[in-house]
């Protein structure tokens, strides 16, 4: 611990416990395990402008914004990009300093189209608070509009580079959190712009610069953390004067990533990441962040109950609506002739744990019956079997933030990044942080293009493979003796077991 004084505050500032990105496997801290200038200010509520930082992302200093004055240091450092010592005395809000940001920031605004009220960005834009901020009401410097205008023929968001102030926090997310590096800074000086690998719109091919063409998720990690309008959500006007947000739990899978959905007269307008979460710290895969709004509000969706039934109990041809104590007192008229076996009940996994245990203490209590099924059962009872007998709990041993610092993952029986892309976000992070990553698949998935080792055995060869392993295992005398005399049982059974297989 050491103490600084920034503005005339004294400030005591703690070793860094964990860097934040390693939630995601980066393994690019501030240069240590000492905090910046930038991170101590804002902790303490001490106001330093800057537009290329961002929680997670290795500083990068290329705004210029967040210069500071320190007593015995020459020049004017960026404070995202210097770590604090002891005893440092640091100035943020001299005039010369400001004088300098307001220049800087003249210099980031004569390559952004000005036209705020038709902006979606407006009210929410960063550069607007900056602009505040620093007093910056009219400017000396033409304005220079980019080479390449907009690109809305991707699914998901548009990207407008005449809004665009290459603050980088695309490129660096994608690269260092994401681990796609989808996207890059293409082209030189004033025709820079963020971009994928050879920008063919440019060649002269007649192919368009798409990111389709690269190895873009459509995460919309970018579109997250863009500060201005260069990355926007397609047919999405995006209002500050939002009725409320609600906290919830992403519906699409397993992992259980919170998610938080705008909401403007009772309708979804957008569904962004919870930084928060402590699953996925601010991520989503593209289904979570941009699959959501369409199907809640899908017009070929179900809105009220639908019989073929006359209120007399004769058949229709036709669907009719019905009121819902119509068709609940329908459903109960129905579920009342049956009990025990004569009943089952198929759960489903997009429900949350607590509308599964509804269910299952419905037909258990009222419908006497213990025939209760979910597609679990086709894709996890082995796994749930195997877990149970070798560790007595059919669930996960680890927590999935322990996948980041593991150091050799096995992956069988996964396509990771397709079925549970944010899992398989900490899986590329573990690689990046040094571990070995062997994938046993039949296909060549795309887990692969980070894996040490890939074995693509046969389908239905699975028990083969990892008898095998485990084989050469006891024969090489691989194994822990001491771990497992002390702790396992049956070993004698096992090995005998593995005789089967050479």
């Amino acid at each position: 611990m050491h103490k600084i004084n920034i503005d005339g505050q004294t400030i005591e500032v703690k070793p860094r416990q964990e860097v934040k990105p390693r939630r995601h496997g980066t393994t690019k801290p501030t240069r240590d395990d000492k905090k910046t200038v930038l991170e101590v200010a804002k902790s303490a509520g001490i106001f330093i402008p800057s537009l290329c930082y961002y929680p997670g992302l290795t500083p990068y200093g290329g705004c210029r914004l967040c210069i500071v004055q320190i007593e015995g240091m020459k020049g004017l450092p960026t404070a995202c990009t210097t770590p604090t010592e002891d005893g440092m005395v640091i100035k943020t809000n001299t005039e010369e300093l400001q004088n300098l940001r307001r220049q800087v920031f003249e210099f980031i605004l004569s390559e952004h189209n000005k036209t705020c009220t038709t902006c979606a960005k407006n009210l929410r834009c960063e550069l607007q608070t900056l602009a505040a901020y620093l007093g910056v009401d009219t400017l000396t410097l033409p304005y220079i509009e980019k080479r390449p205008a907009v690109y809305n023929n991707e699914p998901f968001f548009d990207r407008d580079y005449n809004l665009c102030i290459l603050c980088g926090r695309c490129v660096r997310v994608c690269e260092e959190i994401r681990k796609n590096s989808a996207v890059d800074f293409t082209f030189r000086g004033i025709d820079t712009v963020p971009g994928t690998m050879f920008d063919l719109q440019f060649t002269g091919t007649g192919l368009s610069n798409r990111l389709q063409n690269s190895d873009c998720e459509f995460c919309g990690a970018c579109v997250d953390i863009c500060p201005t309008g260069a990355l926007i959500e397609k047919d999405f006007r995006e209002s500050a004067f939002l009725d409320k947000t609600v906290t919830t739990i992403c519906p699409y899978c397993g992992v259980g990533c919170p998610i938080k959905l705008e909401i403007k007269d009772n309708k979804i307008i957008r569904t962004i990441p919870d930084l928060e979460g402590p699953v996925n710290y601010g991520q989503l895969c593209v289904k979570g962040r941009f699959g959501i709004k369409d199907f809640v509000h899908h017009p070929k969706r179900l809105t009220k109950p639908l019989t073929r039934l006359t209120s007399d109990g004769k058949q229709l041809t036709e669907f009719r609506e019905v009121s819902w104590d119509e068709a609940l007192n329908l459903i109960a008229e129905k579920f009342s002739k049956y009990k025990g076996d004569e009943f089952a009940v198929i759960s489903s996994a997009k429900c949350t744990n607590e509308e599964n245990y509804v269910i299952q203490k419905f037909a258990r209590t009222i419908m006497g019956t213990n025939n209760i099924d979910h597609c679990a059962r086709l894709c996890h009872a082995p796994s749930v079997a195997g877990l149970a007998q070798t560790l007595g709990s059919g669930a996960m041993t680890n927590s999935i933030n322990e996948i980041a610092d593991a150091s050799c993952i096995f992956a069988i029986g996964t396509n990771t990044t397709s079925a549970h892309p944010v899992i398989g976000l900490k899986i590329k992070g573990a690689v990046r942080n040094g571990a070995k990553l062997i994938v046993a698949n039949p296909r060549k998935i795309d887990l692969c293009r980070f894996a040490d080792i890939f074995l693509q055995h046969r389908p239905g060869s699975d028990v083969a493979l990892l008898m095998g392993i485990m084989r050469i295992i006891v024969d090489e005398g691989l194994f822990d003796r001491e771990f497992i005399e002390t702790r396992c049982e049956n070993f004698e059974v096992f090995k005998e077991s593995l005789n089967n297989f050479n």
